[in-house]
């Protein structure tokens, strides 16, 4: 175990992103834990963190001969101590102000207190997509389901303790169901009046919390979310009419309420009480290899609705509409398409990236394969680059901030190896090409340490940096004009 940081401010760059600065930081509803609170916090190596699967687990660490405490983990660190943990958290359990100590760790079930679980909309006001982040839990969240109008949608895990879900539209009885470690399932029923809600809109076992609005007064919902324990599937306000074959559902979706497949010669499966899927066979109790690894739980396999429809049916259209082509702000470009780019960039710096400096957002990405694993600047400057164009298509699409953070850090990241190059030998260093005042070169060395606080690789990598400079060049269009521009 080593030291994390004693400056409380740090919490607001934890990646598991429960009192996130965009949120409002510990003052946010999903920053409510005791451990926050009480300062009992850690940031977990990669191989406890699991890419975000430790978010709010708690852990008893305790020091031979010295002292233990329970700590709830709120984020991760590149480096090899099992835990970094904060200042009060480190001088309880090592007895002293610095240094790194042999601890024994236990998981154990974290405290619940206030108002119990909370569950935080963290991207709001969009009907047809949501984030989501779910606190002060009893263990880590290990899968989450939205439901709207009793239509349960499974969401998938973005970053840290987030989750977001591509959603049908509107609707007026909002609910969320999460997996716990150690097998608990809780159901938050009837969390939301109406949907969509804005951002930051909570709702807890003592009551439905709307975001502030600075134009209208929020109305409280008249109904109070009950928290349990229990399986039972959400209620469903208005039944769903009888599809006809013409809205039978296509072989990713969710068949529940069409009760028919597009696909010849597939049936609709139920999986458990908020998924049923279109498949051409299903043993009961056993799982389908084909399902995500987080949600490869077992299928109950009872049939819903009717047969197949007898012939394919061209899939319906994306539920999540994206901006028509235009010019974007600034002279930057945007296309219709952004939708399935954004879930890849998701994707891409949910399993490849990190932040591996304590108390920085600076995001690094992680390569790997021979010479090139590890931290290098191609891998970066292909980040950039992805991040950078996405941005630049965006226009005005409800996740710019979230991608423009994203750039953000990622540049970070581009910053330190440029900073850690500084020592000499770049390419740069004869030609007088220096940025940060004339303290470190422009374009860094190509390979560095996994924690990012040395060079290992001297030397440059030209397409690594014609990657990067180019996904700054257009994340600074896409930013021009904005409230962000750099």
């Amino acid at each position: 175990m080593g030291l994390w940081t004693d400056d409380a401010s740090a919490f607001q760059g934890g990646s598991c992103e429960y009192a996130s600065a965009s949120q409002g930081g510990l003052q946010s509803p999903s920053a409510t834990s005791k451990y926050l609170e009480s300062r009992a916090v850690c940031l977990a190596n990669p191989a406890i963190y699991g890419n975000g699967v430790a978010c709010g687990s708690c852990w008893k660490a305790q020091r031979e001969g010295q002292g233990s405490m329970v700590v709830q983990i709120i984020g991760s660190h590149g480096g090899s101590n099992n835990l970094d943990c904060f200042f009060d958290a480190f001088n309880t359990i090592a007895g002293a102000d610095a240094g790194t100590f042999e601890v024994s760790l236990e998981p154990v079930e974290c405290e619940v207190t206030g108002a119990g679980p909370v569950a935080t909309v963290v991207d709001g006001d969009n009907a047809w997509y949501t984030r989501a982040i779910f606190s002060n839990l009893p263990h880590a969240v290990l899968a989450a389901s939205i439901s709207v109008d009793g239509k349960a949608t499974e969401m998938r895990r973005t970053s840290g303790a987030t989750w977001e879900a591509n959603l049908g539209g509107g609707g007026s009885v909002v609910g969320f169901k999460v997996s716990l470690e150690g097998g608990k399932e809780m159901a938050f029923r009837d969390c939301f009046s109406s949907w969509p809600v804005a951002r930051g809109s909570s709702c807890s076992t003592s009551g439905t919390s709307p975001a502030p609005s600075p134009t209208t007064t929020p109305t409280t919902p008249s109904t109070t979310p009950k928290l349990t324990t229990t399986t039972t599937t959400m209620e469903t306000t208005t039944p769903a009419p009888t599809p006809s074959p013409t809205e039978c559902a296509a072989p990713e979706d969710d068949c529940r309420d069409a009760g028919c497949c597009q696909q010849a010669g597939q049936t609709c499966y139920e999986k458990d009480d908020f998924f049923a899927g279109c498949r051409s066979s299903c043993e009961p109790g056993k799982v389908n290899p084909a399902d995500p690894e987080e949600y490869r739980t077992p299928w109950s396999c009872d049939i819903v609705g009717s047969s197949p429809a007898p012939a394919p049916i061209p899939s319906p259209s994306p539920v999540r509409p994206v901006p028509s082509p235009g010019p974007g702000p600034s002279g930057a470009f945007r296309t219709s398409e952004v939708g399935s780019s954004k879930d890849r960039l998701f994707e891409f710096v949910e399993v490849l990236t990190n932040q591996p400096v304590s108390g920085s957002k600076a995001r690094a990405v992680q390569s790997s394969g021979g010479a090139a694993g590890g931290i290098v600047s191609e891998s970066q400057g292909y980040g950039l680059l992805l991040a950078g164009t996405l941005l630049a298509a965006m226009g005005s699409d409800s996740d710019f901030g979230r991608v423009s953070e994203l750039t953000y850090e990622l540049f970070l990241g581009w910053r330190r190896m440029c900073e850690l190059s500084a020592a000499g030998g770049s390419c740069q260093d004869d030609e007088g090409f220096q940025c940060g005042g004339g303290q470190y070169p422009c374009l860094p060395h190509w390979k560095f340490g996994e924690d990012l606080t040395q060079v290992v690789g001297k030397g440059a990598a030209p397409d690594g940096d014609v990657d990067a400079l180019m996904g700054m060049l257009l994340a600074v269009l896409a930013l021009e004009g904005t409230s962000r521009e750099p």
